[in-house]
């Protein structure tokens, strides 16, 4: 009888977490959709009275996790972005618009309000992508496996439409990066750690995106 009622729990879990993913898809087309996984996040943390340490806010390890995941964070956050702008720029031309056409308030006049935005952004991010999304589908398989699908749904999420080529190009630099936020994430265990990653990526990103 227990062993049916943990079946049960686990298969409404698993639905949970497949209407989360087809919403998250859902949001390229409708953007409020993005925030019913974060909203049901912090209900499911409270009802199962989980601490924040549980949901993967860990503040008292954040030192050590950052010094056993340092060359991740500078490998995501600095040599990829270059990488992504230099290999966009001489490859395909108008990669740099496109990228620049997907950020909202993107202008010098706006740059204030961009980096706050970023500041959540990248949070919110975080918290969907990885306390949720990855952690959930990690129950139910292997972890690599749990990291590429979490990082395929991230990239797809991120689709401004376009010439193929470049958008085939942006969304995979995209997974690329979201797939070692996953991995910080997977090793660590704390979404502080994997969203200051996340967020030295967008900000070095923005930075190289104003000055070519």
């Amino acid at each position: 009888m227990q062993n049916t009622k943990i079946n049960n729990s686990n298969k409404n879990e698993l639905l949970i977490t497949i209407l989360m993913i087809v919403l998250i898809i859902g949001s390229i087309f409708i953007d409020l959709l993005l925030y019913v996984p974060l909203i049901y996040f912090f209900i499911e943390r409270r009802l199962k009275k989980r601490s924040w340490n549980e949901a993967g806010v860990k503040f008292k390890n954040i030192y050590k996790d950052l010094k056993d995941n340092w060359y991740l964070i500078i490998l995501v956050g600095i040599v990829f972005q270059f990488l992504a702008v230099y290999i966009g720029k001489s490859l395909l031309p108008e990669y740099i618009e496109h990228v620049k056409s997907r950020i909202p308030l993107f202008n010098l006049e706006n740059i204030i309000p961009l980096f706050i935005l970023i500041i959540f952004a990248t949070l919110l991010e975080e918290i969907i992508f990885r306390a949720f999304l990855q952690e959930r589908l990690s129950q139910n398989m292997k972890s690599v496996i749990a990291i590429l699908i979490t990082s395929i749904i991230f990239g797809v999420a991120h689709v401004e439409y376009g010439v193929i080529s470049i958008v085939i190009f942006d969304v995979s630099t995209i997974i690329v990066d979201s797939i070692i936020y996953g991995l910080i994430y997977e090793r660590s265990k704390n979404i502080l750690v994997s969203w200051i990653a996340h967020l030295l990526a967008d900000i070095v990103g923005l930075l190289l995106l104003l000055m070519v």
